[in-house]
């Protein structure tokens, strides 16, 4: 069944309950070993024994230029980085004045202090994994002076057998890390290496001294954890960077389900707060293979810190009978050969927070994705419509139409005449069977809708008003094989060998594939765009021994998929905004504008939406999905986030006995002058932002005052009217100021 991924957390569960069942079936014959990966290719790698050893002790500067010393310890390999305009340094160990309050016991002691803590586990069916540092085994550290310029440092631990090793740069922005391929290793054997971080404890700094200050988090559009030194709760935020890796997931029961949904991590940056300085660190290579991971005080150890967690090798189940879950632990074969990289950017001064934090991303983001700024445009009334489902009847199921192409014209010619110049319709369940499309079999356009015929006539009369028509289609996941896919050839094939949650989700070879297939078919019906549902959602190693693929393999393969659909397509729209489809001219939805509420978190910031707006257009949540309407339109506008609504010809008490639609409250005839009351609301407002990028935020007392350049919003979040700045602001309302 093809989900509507509008509605996504429902719809999932669903598709994992019932492809578990099928998957079950399939889980037989193990002893037939397990499926290799291949490594990733890396031009230029340089060995150690072409390079030229230096040998100090000691702390020694190591690297200087306008705006920072980088100083070594030749001893332990910790690094001092003075900042010259702030004349302050940061550690990646905390220093002896800090170490002194520390109470934690013999090994956090050693972490504390070590540049390099990694886990390992003593064979390959071990549960239990153990912690090493350069000071708990018996290290050897060599540096190397690298052709550049810039240094290498390389731990070999005897006890383990382990091998890990970084390349560092000082640049104009703060310090340069990467792990190349081939600094990374265990034996194979025993000890196995599962994981490792880089300067765990830099910028470290605990709650029980004069620092002020907090961790910065990617949990939705961003999260501040501050430095207290009482906690009610205390635990850690540990999320993966755009998700689990469903590969690993070899049990469909339902306790990992949730690892189904993904992670609230859309994008690959974290950072500290401390006084008037800040380190924000981007994850720059490897992304897909880390975890961030933020410690309060008093969690691990006295300190607050925040790090990225590199994966070497994963654990996975495998299941030995499909009836009853049973099988046995183990890690993979296969190990992550692939370069890391981590960009520490250090700021300074009174406004170097989680703003000038998110303003530096978007300087990374304009030269890496070569984002260009957006033209002044009017918003678009972008609106939703289901055309329809199927349900239960008396023999079989039968198709039931909640927005034929018919009606759908006739909403669209309402809102032409209701004085809307601009409209984007984004068109779910047009397929044969609607929304419990057997895909690949979704054509032709549903007949009890209009067929093709009426889906083309319908897209004419949108154009000819001068709106657009996006199509939503799903080249990524199917629910049977069949008229040109297989099982063995096209799907993802997870750790143990077996086709993912029984033949779900199709490789990146055989998404593209599903696309140039499907394109000719959909230019004919005239549509302006796509939106791929389920293309970059969930990032998945592929086992599958025809074109096996590891994690960042794939995300580079998506990458290059939704640039081919946007270059064929001309608008692309995405249902998740993961910064890794970050690209000129992509469109985003479901915006994360909330977080996960955990207990560890104290404040949600519009991060994300302030390193975008300008350059990338993105959406809120349905306005139908608004818990309080009110206070969310003024939270989307205050960040950016165009408003967006559900329709649909047929009414919601219609809806119950439909097989995969979610969408209530959304009938035309109930809600079009409220959706178009409120459109008219706030268009004007996100005219006069649409081309500027957020400059300035600040809340107190219920006022929200974002500066987009030369355009001022003042929100007033609280339900009473209230003064701000000379202005009057009503409740639950806001002002524009321009100049």
């Amino acid at each position: 069944m093809l989900i509507n991924l509008k509605k996504p957390v429902t719809a999932i569960g669903v598709i994992i309950l019932l492809a578990g069942v099928i998957s079950g079936l399939r889980y037989i014959n193990i002893m037939r070993g397990f499926p290799g990966l291949p490594s990733h290719v890396y031009d230029n790698l340089i060995s150690n024994d072409t390079l030229t050893r230096i040998n100090k002790a000691g702390i020694e500067i190591i690297a200087e230029n306008d705006n920072f010393t980088l100083s070594l310890d030749f001893n332990s390999g910790n690094i001092e980085m003075l900042h010259k305009q702030a004349g302050y340094t940061w550690r990646s160990s905390p220093g002896d004045a800090d170490m002194a309050l520390e109470e934690s016991g013999t090994l956090w002691l050693g972490n504390l202090q070590s540049p390099v803590m990694f886990a390992y586990a003593d064979d390959m069916h071990s549960m239990l994994t153990r912690l090493g540092n350069v000071h708990n085994q018996s290290t050897e550290m060599q540096v190397f002076r690298l052709p550049d310029g810039g240094t290498r440092v390389f731990y070999f631990f005897h006890e383990t057998g382990i091998e890990i090793g970084y390349d560092m740069h000082l640049t104009k922005y703060g310090l340069k890390i990467d792990v190349p391929a081939n600094l990374v290793r265990d034996n194979g054997a025993g000890p196995l290496l599962t994981d490792f971080v880089i300067f765990p404890f830099l910028g470290a700094t605990r709650s029980d001294t004069d620092d002020t200050g907090y961790l910065f988090l990617p949990d939705g559009p961003g999260a501040l954890v501050h430095f207290h030194l009482h906690r009610d709760f205390n635990n850690s935020f540990v999320e993966t960077v755009y998700g689990s890796d469903l590969a690993y997931v070899t049990d469909t029961g339902t306790t990992n389900i949730r690892r189904f949904f993904g992670s609230a991590v859309e994008f690959p940056v974290y950072g500290i707060h401390r006084n008037n300085n800040s380190m924000m660190v981007i994850i720059d290579g490897g992304e897909g293979l880390a975890d961030i991971i933020g410690n309060p005080a008093y969690v691990q150890t006295g300190f607050n810190s925040a790090y990225a967690r590199f994966s070497y090798r994963k654990s996975f189940s495998v299941i030995t009978n499909a009836q009853t879950g049973e099988g046995y632990f183990r890690y993979s074969d296969e190990t992550f050969n692939e370069l890391r990289s981590l960009q520490f950017h250090f700021l300074t001064g009174e406004d170097a927070g989680w703003f000038a934090m998110a303003e530096t991303y978007r300087d990374y983001l304009v030269e890496k994705k070569r984002l260009v700024r957006r033209p002044k445009e009017n918003i678009p009334f972008t609106v939703f419509l289901t055309g329809g489902d199927m349900t239960q009847a008396t023999l079989g199921s039968r198709f039931v139409p909640t927005t034929t192409f018919e009606q759908a014209s006739e909403i669209l010619q309402y809102f032409h005449d209701m004085g809307v110049e601009d409209m984007v319709t984004i068109y779910y369940g047009w397929q044969k069977r609607g929304n419990s499309v057997r895909s690949p079999d979704k054509y032709p356009a549903a007949r009890q809708l209009g067929g093709d015929r009426g889906l083309r006539q319908m897209i004419v009369h949108a154009n000819n008003l001068g709106y657009s028509v996006i199509l939503s289609d799903n080249f990524s996941t199917i629910t049977k094989t069949g008229r040109g896919i297989r099982l063995r050839r096209d799907t993802v094939y997870n750790a143990q060998g077996f086709s993912v949650f029984g033949g779900w989700h199709l490789s990146a070879t055989a998404t593209r594939k599903m696309f140039d297939r499907n394109w000719s078919r959909l230019e004919g019906y005239g549509a302006d765009g796509i939106l791929p549902q389920n293309t970059g959602r969930f990032l998945m190693t592929d086992f599958n021994t025809t074109a096996p693929m590891g994690r960042t393999m794939v995300m580079e393969a998506i990458q290059d998929i939704s640039g081919h659909m946007q270059n064929t397509a001309g608008l692309l729209y995405h249902n998740r905004s993961r910064a890794f489809l970050i690209r000129p001219d992509a469109v985003f939805f479901n915006m994360p504008l909330e977080g996960t509420h955990l207990i560890m978190l104290d404040e949600t910031v519009p991060f994300f939406p302030v390193a975008l707006h300008g350059y990338v257009k993105y959406y809120g949540e349905s306005y139908n999905d608004m818990s309080e309407p009110a206070e969310e339109l003024l939270r989307a506008l205050s960040w950016g986030a165009l408003p967006n609504f559900d329709l649909m010809y047929a009414a919601s008490e219609d809806l119950w006995v439909l097989e995969n639609t979610y969408v209530y409250n959304s009938k035309f005839e109930a809600r079009r002058e409220e959706f178009l009351e409120v459109y008219n609301r706030f268009r004007n407002a996100y005219y006069l932002i649409s081309d500027k990028v957020i400059t300035s935020y600040s809340e107190s007392g219920g006022i929200r005052e974002v500066v987009f350049e030369d355009i001022i919003i003042y929100l007033n979040m609280n339900r009473e009217e209230i003064v701000h700045n000379g202005v009057i602001i009503p409740g639950l309302d806001f002002i524009v100021r321009e100049g």
